[in-house]
Parts: structure tokens; C-alpha cells; sequence
């Protein structure tokens, strides 16, 4: 199951309750042909939307994750 499909759930079970919850995705591998586009999948999430989640899509190439989680 991909995480899109397990955010998916959790918006669908959770919605309340995870109302003005930040979420912050790292879109690596975007040098991979068909890799979905971080403004996809911030629609897909509807985060920044009304009713969505507060936060950010961010994409890079497969090194971007190494570099990205040194900052968490």
C-alpha cells in the first residue's frame, strides 16, 4: 500500500480529530519518469486546501531524502 493510499484512510477516519495537523511530504525521485509532481500530490492530500492538512510538498531527486531527513 503506498503512503498516499494510508493518508487517504487517515483523512477519510480522522478528519476531525487530525484538523489543523501539519504534514510535510518529501517528494524524492522526482528524476524518475512518472513521478508524481509535488503540486499533484499536495491536490491529492488537499494539503493547503480547505479542510486539508496545514504543511508542505516538497520534491528533489532520489538524494533529497538523505539531505531532507538530516534536518528533522
Amino acid at each position: 500500500m503506498g503512503l498516499l493510499s494510508i493518508i487517504r484512510k487517515i483523512k477519510r477516519k480522522e478528519k476531525k480529530r487530525l484538523a489543523g495537523a501539519s504534514l510535510f511530504v518529501l517528494a524524492n525521485k522526482q528524476d524518475n519518469q512518472g513521478a508524481l509532481k509535488p503540486a499533484e500530490i499536495a491536490k491529492d492530500l488537499a494539503v493547503g486546501g480547505e479542510g486539508g492538512f496545514e504543511g508542505a510538498v516538497v520534491g528533489g531527486p532520489g538524494e533529497a531524502a538523505d539531505e531532507a531527513a538530516g534536518l528533522l
